[in-house]
């Protein structure tokens, strides 16, 4: 059978100085060619998604929202343990300071009777009876390494 073929009608129209070709308006009834079939079926499937299209797209959709927010839920803990640190950076530097202090004002007081009374009323230390005290021959000269029980008397 043969092929039906469009042909449209043109005239020839003067547009300003130049002549050009217009097309004539369709006419009614006129023959749609198989491309313009085409064309029309490719757009009506662009158009509409298929189930699995749907279902593919909400599964990507749902990955792509579970990472962000297990980046956010990373980010958020990152943050928390950097504010833990600061916060333990500063009470260590207070404590630091507040050792210097006392260090200090330790190497400075050569008073022993201060030393002895600061350390029996303040901090609660006795003397040493004298059954407390253990003397004992050291045979190596620079530290002791106690590997056993002290010798008794």
């Amino acid at each position: 059978m043969a092929q039906y073929r469009n042909y449209t009608h043109t005239t020839p129209a003067y547009v300003g100085d130049n002549l050009a070709r217009v097309q004539a308006p369709a006419r009614e009834g006129q023959i749609v060619t198989r491309k313009q079939n085409q064309v029309l079926r490719n757009r009506e499937r662009s158009r509409s998604m298929s189930l699995g299209f749907v279902l593919g797209l909400l599964l990507v959709v749902g990955a792509a929202l579970s990472v962000c927010i297990g980046y956010l839920s990373v980010q958020n803990s990152i943050n928390a343990r950097l504010h833990n640190i600061a916060q333990l950076e500063d009470q260590l530097e207070t404590l630091q300071k507040k050792n210097e202090a006392l260090e200090l004002s330790i190497n400075t007081c050569e008073d022993y009777a201060h030393i002895y009374q600061v350390a029996t009323t303040e901090l609660g230390m006795v003397p040493a009876g004298a059954d407390q005290i253990v003397w004992f021959e050291m045979n190596e000269g620079e530290y002791v390494k106690q590997n056993e029980a002290i010798p008794g008397r």
